[in-house]
């Protein structure tokens, strides 16, 4: 139902520019100023929120698989697919 390997990708790199963010505030504020971290914390909050959604389907929405052919056939054939079970079964009607 769900691409597992790009939701896995997403969250690798996410979790690396958040990283990064926080070392390079923490270099800043150690050679620099403390300020620094303090504009580190902002720019992650911005990111951070930015990815984070409080409707499940918002969020997982763009790494939803599509539906595969074998998929639409089997839809195409149960109970609520447009056949009946005497065109399923290559029964005729009747007359």
């Amino acid at each position: 139902m769900y691409d597992k390997a790009w939701i896995s990708r997403d969250v690798r790199n996410q979790c690396f520019s958040w990283s990064a963010i926080m070392l390079a505030g923490a270099a800043l504020s150690y050679f620099v100023t403390q300020y620094m971290a303090i504009l580190a914390y902002v720019i992650w909050l911005i990111l951070f929120f930015k990815d984070v959604h409080l409707d499940a389907r918002k969020a997982f929405e763009k790494y939803r698989n599509k539906p595969d052919d074998h998929f639409m056939e089997h839809l195409k054939e149960s109970k609520y697919g447009k056949r009946n079970s005497a065109e399923r079964y290559g029964k005729s009607s009747g007359i």
